[in-house]
């Protein structure tokens, strides 16, 4: 059997394995999808399930349900995590290696008490990173390091019952009170003089990320973990599957596969940062936990999150994509988040060269709206998966979508915001989900379930013939049309330290509207990250990149560009390229060795107060 195609027209289901899975009941839903004509199924163990994940039976089941799918002319994908977020392999990653468990650097403050002479700091166990007196922000004075003074310290003490019969069996019983300390802490004395008037003593220690439904998640940055995740699953599929992998079964979906925390540690990253960067991270790790805004400060965080983006394709991305390969399958799925992009910096660090590595460049909605005025977050991500397809010569876009949307979603609503993601570029639609059941509480597993048994299967069925015609032309090798790119300012994001923002201002808000406005007033438009700038090519006065060509270029809200790419806009705006600035010069320029001020800047500030009227009169 040859391999089948993709991407795919029609709708495509995760299908929630989540009970004992009886072989009876799955072939009647087997059959519900095959007369619904659904696109494919992704087997999904989901919260639930009652066989075993990850032995023998599981792979058997697995097997069993590829050929009944097949047999009944429904396309079985695969899906490589129990239940989410991909790379622990259920569990079994970190109940058998813990020390691959994902860790976060963790802060401690000493309080003005703890700091003084000869005052006792006590925080926190887990690996010792690096502990010392950090000046006020803006002193260029370098910090004091007191990491060889730490020791541990117990002082919870407990009081236990305790005789004679622990040791001695056959005697009389000798009672004896014991009392223990127990339950050790770091501490530190403070030497007299060691904290100048106006520091902070500080310490940092990486502590599992505590969290997830196993307990601790495995280290997406650490390639061992990796290599056994790949090992306990995909291995054991292709194991299973054998010739079926490849042909009949072309895709295996990965999801949320990411550095787990902000501020993420992996043995051997201070080594390898040192080796790329040219500095020691530790005495600056107090970069990472405010906003300071001095130049040293700014590239601290730029490196950080820079290194962490490599470190993760290089680490996890990347050996699971070039496994795909090896064995012929499409890696599809993703690796959120994708559209807050202050939200991105504090995990991936930049989406843009990670997507490069998945079959269809995809992103995930799990919000019942579409991309309007009162969501405009959401046009962030299908907008970076639609700029990634064309720029990179992917075959297609894919989402994942409807999850955690609510008991109440209607087929109507679903319908508008299926049609929105397929005229916005996506050509693959994974519906979240359809439950093989809904016992108990696993009817509330991130709801709606639009399955077989569930009331909206009616509904999905119209929704899907009235999407296929349109999912034809996306996937028939058409070209997207987006004569304006903006500039992705993810550089700027990266450089300051913000953890969480609720409200829509400054620099997110303006890149938001920017975007937005394009679309209200019609405008295809794309992102463009610097790194494809510096190797797009100017001709016939477009800028070309795979197959996107744009006529101008919007440079949104920027407070650091590469060296690089201010070199190129000024070589573009020399051309006569039309370059639009909705921004002032930015402050920085990323450097091979540093951050620079930016010395010069030919673009004048675009200064219309209405950017949609602006946008449809140019």
């Amino acid at each position: 059997m040859g391999r089948s195609p993709l991407p795919v027209d029609g709708l495509v289901y995760f299908w929630f394995l989540n009970d004992h899975c009886p072989l009876a009941e799955l072939r009647r839903q087997i059959a519900e999808f095959a007369r619904a004509k659904v696109a494919a199924v992704v087997l999904h163990p989901r919260a639930g399930l009652l066989v075993p994940y990850g032995g023998s039976d599981w792979f058997e089941l697995i097997r069993t349900l590829v050929q009944d799918c097949l047999a009944a002319g429904v396309q079985p994908w695969l899906y490589d995590e129990q239940p989410y977020p991909s790379g622990s392999a259920g569990g079994w990653i970190t109940v058998e290696r813990p020390e691959l468990a994902a860790r976060a650097m963790e802060r401690f403050v000493a309080t003005p008490e703890q700091s003084a002479d000869g005052a006792l700091f006590l925080f926190p166990t887990g690996k010792l990173l690096w502990v010392g007196a950090v000046p006020p922000a803006g002193s260029s004075a370098a910090p004091i390091e007191l990491t060889d003074r730490v020791g541990t310290i117990m002082r919870q003490w407990e009081v236990t019952p305790w005789d004679s019969r622990w040791y001695y069996s056959t005697t009389p019983l000798y009672p004896c009170p014991r009392s223990e300390a127990a339950h050790p802490e770091f501490g530190l004395r403070v030497p007299a003089g060691a904290i100048p008037a106006g520091w902070s003593l500080v310490a940092y220690v990486a502590r599992p990320i505590v969290g997830s439904q196993w307990g601790h998640l495995a280290d997406s940055l650490n390639p061992e973990a990796t290599r056994l995740f790949i090992e306990r699953t995909h291995d054991r599929y292709a194991a299973s599957l054998g010739d079926l992998l490849g042909s009949a079964v072309p895709a295996i979906f990965t999801d949320e596969a990411k550095p787990h925390t902000s501020n993420a540690w992996t043995p051997g990253m201070f080594e390898d940062f040192t080796a790329r960067y040219g500095y020691d991270l530790r005495p600056r790790l107090e970069d990472l936990f405010h906003d300071h805004d001095a130049a040293r400060c700014q590239l601290t965080r730029l490196h950080y999150r820079q290194w962490r983006t490599q470190r993760f394709i290089d680490a996890w991305i990347k050996p699971v994509a070039d496994w795909c390969k090896a064995h012929d399958v499409m890696l599809v799925g993703h690796v959120s988040p994708e559209d807050d992009p202050l939200e991105q910096v504090n995990s991936l660090g930049n989406l843009f060269p990670i997507q490069r590595h998945l079959g269809l460049a995809g992103f995930d909605l799990i919000l019942p709206a579409v991309g309007d005025a009162r969501h405009a977050v959401l046009n962030v991500g299908v907008t970076i998966a639609t700029s990634v397809c064309q720029q990179q010569g992917l075959p297609g876009v894919m989402s994942e979508t409807l999850g955690a949307n609510g008991p109440d979603l209607t087929a109507a609503m679903a319908a508008k915001i299926l049609a929105w993601q397929t005229l916005s570029g996506v050509g693959t639609i994974v519906v979240h989900g359809a439950f093989a059941s809904t016992l108990g509480l696993r009817r509330w597993d991130a709801p709606p379930d639009c399955g077989p048994e569930s009331i909206r299967w009616q509904g999905m069925g119209q929704i899907q013939e009235g999407l296929r015609p349109f999912q034809r032309l996306i996937n028939g090798g058409a070209i997207q049309l987006a004569p304006v790119a903006i500039l992705w300012p993810i550089r700027s994001f990266q450089a300051r330290y913000v953890p969480w923002l609720s409200e829509d201002v400054g620099p997110r808000r303006d890149f938001y509207q920017l975007l937005l406005a394009c679309l209200q007033a019609q405008v295809g438009v794309h992102l463009l990250d610097e790194e494809q700038l510096a190797s797009a090519t100017l001709r016939d006065g477009r800028l070309i990149i795979g197959r996107a060509s744009y006529a101008a270029l919007l440079l949104p809200t920027v407070a650091v560009l590469s060296q690089h790419s201010l070199r190129r806009l000024d070589e573009l705006g020399a051309a006569g390229y039309p370059v639009h600035a909705f921004t002032d010069a930015p402050r920085f320029a990323q450097t091979e060795r540093g951050l620079d001020p930016v010395a010069g800047f030919r673009f004048a500030r675009v200064r219309a107060d209405d950017w949609t009227a602006w946008c449809r009169a140019q």
